[in-house]
């Protein structure tokens, strides 16, 4: 009864709901965003959250497509550019650079910003 108890009280603590991203949209872009410059994440990634909030200090959130890689279309889109599936991958068409791991990516846009 104790076992039953206890996966019972286990399966009720996972969380098996799908993750949502944090906007109404999949892609987060405003009409200054640079279309060419895209930042694939994962809504609740720290590493990702990481890159996004040295965007947001740094007021270039606006220069970079923020796209949800938790749907299946993006997903797919990030497996062919990089093929993995990890995030954050930046994929920057202007300057012909793909990138993995935050901290190489926040480097990258220290220089391209001029930060």
């Amino acid at each position: 009864m104790k076992k039953l108890c206890f996966m019972l009280l286990t399966l009720s603590l996972i969380n098996t709901t799908p993750i949502k991203p944090e906007a109404p949209t999949d892609v987060l872009k405003s009409e200054s965003a640079t279309q060419k410059i895209k930042l694939y994440v994962y809504p609740k990634c720290p590493y990702c959250k990481k890159v996004i909030n040295f965007l947001k200090d740094n007021n270039v959130f606006e220069k970079i497509t923020i796209v949800n890689a938790n749907k299946p279309h993006h997903y797919q889109t990030l497996k062919e550019i990089s093929n993995k599936d990890i995030c954050p991958y930046l994929h920057d068409e202007v300057h012909n650079r793909k990138m993995g791991e935050s901290s190489r990516i926040i480097q990258y846009f220290k220089q391209l910003f001029k930060l």
